[in-house]
């Protein structure tokens, strides 16, 4: 089973209920998908660097998850960048629904939330120019490959 992964003061409020009583949480690079009732999981595996927050849609199937700054995907100005990236949980196996979003955060993402409508993702990261920075998204428009 896949657990662990961060600190317990980074896993604050990243432990939801999905819409069919599944559990969704971050560990290591992964988003898990567990079923308590079979013991099974269900892995999302599109980060390269460790989860640090979670958000889920008012919907209870698509999960936002925020990484830690990687190498791999770099700002405008050539620094490591967080990702964000949403995802359905309740296909099997989890599967990416947006393009990756944010070259706005450069160090952790400490929280994210979507709004109650599910139309927003707002999220809140620390960088190398602000101790931390908040950004909203109209994530439905990285919709696509």
């Amino acid at each position: 089973y896949a657990s662990g992964g961060m600190s317990a003061e980074g896993a604050r409020g990243n432990v939801k209920y999905l819409a069919d009583g599944r559990v969704v949480y971050p560990a290591g690079t992964l988003g898990v998908v567990y079923d308590s009732r079979s013991h099974t999981q269900e892995f999302f595996t599109g980060h390269d660097a460790a989860v640090c927050a979670l958000a889920l849609h008012p919907n209870k199937r698509l999960v936002a998850t925020g990484s830690v700054a990687s190498t791999l995907r770099m700002t405008s100005d050539n620094r490591p960048s967080c990702t964000i990236l949403i995802w359905d949980a309740l296909v099997k196996p989890p599967r990416r629904v947006v393009r990756p979003m944010s070259r706005m955060h450069e160090q952790k993402i400490h929280a994210m939330s979507f709004s109650t409508s599910g139309e927003r993702l707002i999220t809140a990261g620390g960088d190398s120019k602000y101790a931390s920075r908040i950004i909203i998204y109209d994530w439905q428009k990285a919709i696509g490959p």
